[in-house]
């Protein structure tokens, strides 16, 4: 939908994936999701900005031997005075870890972002600008940000272009300490067309 002559555009989507195993085993995934999307799309002259959020939810599959990767049928050997434990695709789950269907909860991953663009000195030159934030909750709980920009020059046959971008994430849960991890890239490219 486009409003105030094409330049405020609106938008927004659903869609569903679902997953069924007949038979066997499915290692390692969370099939089932929902994604939901709405954004905001804005012109003006050589002004562009794109606003945006995301929810995507996912639970494992049943399957005839378990949830996902996790199986509550396969024990490994229990000796006299030991408890079972439960077994997934990767191994023996630790005595400490709680059952097979806590570990593969619902997952929910939620995002927000914003890009913004501009074209400057008789549309030569291209500045791009732009962030996002997200959150994933289910075994780990993760949270990461990242900004981002660029810069386009195009002289005659030379075209320039430069970029650098941050990246910062952040993840606690499952047993682990919390882990945080920081991400800098930075580009630079020079090409000159020579005929």
């Amino acid at each position: 939908m486009q409003l105030f002559d094409n330049r405020l555009t609106p938008y927004a989507s659903r869609s569903t994936v679902h997953a069924e195993v007949r038979s066997g085993f499915y290692p390692g995934a969370i099939p089932d999701s929902t994604t939901t999307t709405a954004g905001l799309l804005l012109r003006l002259g050589d002004l562009r900005a794109r606003a945006s959020s995301a929810r995507s939810t996912g639970r494992p599959v049943r399957t005839p031997r378990g949830w996902g990767s996790c199986s509550t049928s396969a024990r490994s050997p229990a000796r006299p005075g030991s408890t079972p434990r439960p077994r997934t695709a990767g191994g023996t789950i630790p005595t400490d870890a709680p059952a097979c269907p806590a570990i593969l909860r619902t997952q929910t991953t939620d995002l927000a972002s914003v890009d913004v663009q501009q074209k400057l000195f008789a549309r030569t030159m291209l500045l791009s600008v732009g962030g996002s934030y997200s959150e994933m909750h289910g075994l780990l709980d993760t949270r990461s940000h990242s900004l981002h920009a660029s810069l386009s020059w195009k002289i005659g046959r030379t075209d320039f272009s430069a970029g650098a971008t941050i990246y910062d994430s952040e993840s606690e849960g499952g047993g682990i300490a919390i882990s945080r991890r920081t991400r800098r890239l930075y580009s630079l490219r020079l090409r000159r067309d020579l005929f």
